[in-house]
């Protein structure tokens, strides 16, 4: 229990570390900083007809067109077998919590998306955090936090984290290939996603572990939980 406060903790203040560094970037005047810019030019550089169409379709994998529907159909299919909501509340919670919060920030920070220059297909709105990116990052990571309580095995939950990470990082790549976003607002979008799929997750889960707490606590000699109080 020691050891998982402590790694909790240390992803816990990586996470802060990165989001924060990141916002500092994207409040940095000019087009992004030297890393971002020469990320974006051999993404630009780098482009050929059949990669644009096949990123084109890995970036769905953090809109709200694949996303919404997903959530929905998981959601439900997890009231069906398991008979609880948590499914859908984690899902769509994951979903529109990652949408609000980068709503949020957008205007906070103000900063511009690459030129049209170097973008695919024209993009609208700002830039940081990356909205694919926060999204893809909080469904996704929601997704195998819920698989990862009913998946059996070790390499069964490996293969669990692996495939999230790669569905992650691959929308986050799609982003600067497609020029929508610069490195850096999609490194916040992947911070700001995850964390918030973790922090709702924990929210979610807290009864049931207090409840699970308190079924574990002995009792004292009138039956009452010995702990707890009255």
């Amino acid at each position: 229990m020691r050891a998982a406060r402590v790694v909790a903790s240390f992803t816990g203040l990586l996470l802060l570390a990165l989001a924060v560094g990141s916002l500092l970037v994207a409040l940095t005047p000019g087009d992004g900083t030297r890393l971002d810019l020469a990320v974006l030019d051999a993404f630009h550089r780098g482009r050929t007809p059949l990669r644009s169409a096949l990123w084109s379709v890995v970036t769905d994998a953090g809109d709200a067109v694949f996303l919404v529907p997903a959530a929905a159909a998981v959601g439900l299919a997890w009231r069906w077998r398991r008979d609880d909501w948590l499914g859908l509340q984690l899902l769509g919670g994951a979903y529109l919590g990652a949408a609000l919060l980068h709503g949020i920030a957008k205007p906070l920070v103000g900063r511009e998306r690459p030129g049209a220059d170097v973008a695919f297909t024209p993009e609208t709105g700002l830039a940081f955090p990356s909205g694919h990116a926060a999204q893809a990052s909080a469904f996704w990571v929601a997704l195998a936090l819920l698989a990862l309580t009913v998946v059996v095995g070790r390499a069964a939950r490996v293969l669990v984290v692996v495939l999230t990470a790669a569905v992650v990082v691959l929308v986050a790549v799609s982003r600067l290939y497609l020029g929508a976003h610069w490195l850096t607002d999609v490194v916040a979008g992947t911070v700001l996603g995850a964390a918030w799929a973790g922090a709702l997750w924990w929210s979610l889960t807290l009864t049931e572990r207090e409840v699970v707490s308190d079924a574990a606590r002995p009792a004292d000699p009138d039956g009452s939980v010995r702990g707890t109080r009255s």
